[in-house]
């Protein structure tokens, strides 16, 4: 191998999934010291500490193939504020604001990308902009053949179905391969006009739109980063067919509007920053290396040297993994002997489930109290796994 590719490589910053993108990344550079590692990203600050952490060379471009201009859209005074100052009213077409830029852009023969905090919404929002938008004649038997082909009995099916028959789709996890890959290949061929979309079809869906409408910032109870927000942005315009895209933040008022124009529209990316330091991610992968053979004292070291964790930790670093070394020897998840470890079988199953540590241990305690259940025997189950880490917690609504 001699070239790796790492496509949005900002999500080093995930708390899910970036310290697994870290080690992998700090492998690849162990194992493969001679292949040329390429990182992609169109929102990363600090380009030198991340290029420094992949031993590369920072390339910076703000090339885009097609111009975006982002604006907040004050819903009481329907117009529609850039960065640069300027102003641009926009016709009340709905007494919604998401639902005015949607009938906006489809009539100016556009499309349309609406990003939604939960599945909930996205469907909600689908199924309230479908009683709005009215497909052209000539794509009515077209969409009719969509929504039969998406249709499988199932009440979710049917929702879908009945907002696909109106040129409208939601789009989330809960869509099956079959499902996502025809609402996707009917919006790409201009069928479907509008989608409402969850945020995780911004990372790594090439399936850009005119518009894209962003009513709120709110995820999981949590206001979005700057660089959550930019990728969704990232997603209007699309080459070969717009002149230019536009991204929308939506405001109720003038207070909301300066909020959202000097915290998103104007606002700097976080840098990306390690996640790996965490004792959750470090006992977790500390478990993976050393069921996939790197058991080695030196090793682990020589390993955790190349990760950006290093970078902004130093040797602290190497006494939390350490730590995590130490809890995993107590909970008999490995052994120690001559300065390497070893795993033994239940820590390499536990290894394999991709779970983490803690969450054996809390199963493992609890599985007397779960057997002497008896009727209760399936409750006590389902509460002995919600208790864990790997339940997360329902965000603060």
């Amino acid at each position: 191998m001699t070239l790796v590719v790492v496509d949005e490589a900002h999500l080093i910053s995930s708390a899910g999934r970036g310290p697994t993108l870290e080690v992998l990344i700090a492998r690849l550079k162990e194992e493969l010291p001679n292949a040329q590692l390429l990182l992609l990203s169109a929102t990363i600050k600090n380009v030198g500490d991340v290029a420094a952490f992949a031993e590369a060379e920072p390339v910076v471009s703000t090339w885009r193939p097609v111009p975006l201009r982002e604006a907040v859209l004050q819903h009481d005074r329907d117009t529609l504020y850039f960065a640069d100052g300027s102003e641009e009213r926009v016709p009340r077409l709905s007494g919604d604001p998401v639902g005015s830029m949607v009938l906006n852009t489809v009539a100016a023969g556009g499309q349309v990308m609406v990003f939604a905090g939960s599945r909930r919404q996205a469907e909600t929002a689908a199924q309230t902009l479908s009683n709005l938008l009215k497909p052209v004649p000539k794509d009515f038997e077209a969409l009719k053949r969509l929504s039969e082909e998406i249709f499988d009995g199932s009440d979710f099916s049917q929702r879908l179905s009945s907002c696909v028959r109106r040129g409208v789709a939601f789009h989330h996890a809960g869509l099956s391969y079959a499902q996502r890959r025809a609402v996707e290949s009917a919006f790409r061929e201009g069928l479907i006009k509008t989608i409402v979309a969850t945020p995780t079809l911004a990372a790594g869906v090439n399936i850009p739109a005119r518009t894209v409408v962003i009513p709120d910032v709110k995820r999981g109870g949590e206001d979005m980063t700057v660089m959550e927000y930019k990728q969704l942005c990232g997603r209007a315009g699309r080459p070969g067919y717009d002149r230019e895209g536009l991204a929308v933040i939506v405001a109720k008022n003038s207070r909301q509007r300066s909020l959202y124009m000097g915290r998103y529209v104007l606002g700097e990316l976080e840098p990306v920053t390690s996640m790996l330091q965490d004792q959750s991610s470090l006992r977790f992968h500390m478990l993976g290396l050393v069921s996939s053979g790197y058991g080695d004292e030196n090793a682990i070291k020589s390993l955790l040297s190349k990760t950006l964790a290093m970078r902004h930790e130093g040797p602290a670093l190497l006494e939390k993994a350490r730590s995590a070394l130490l809890y995993l020897e107590a909970a008999k998840f490995v052994v120690r002997k001559e300065g390497s470890y070893a795993p033994i079988k239940l820590g390499k199953r536990v290894a394999q489930l991709y779970i983490d540590p803690l969450t054996a241990r809390i199963i493992l305690a609890r599985l007397d109290n779960v057997e002497q259940a008896g009727p209760q025997a399936e409750d006590q189950a389902l509460l002995t796994i919600s208790s864990t880490p790997d339940v997360e917690d329902l965000p603060n609504l």
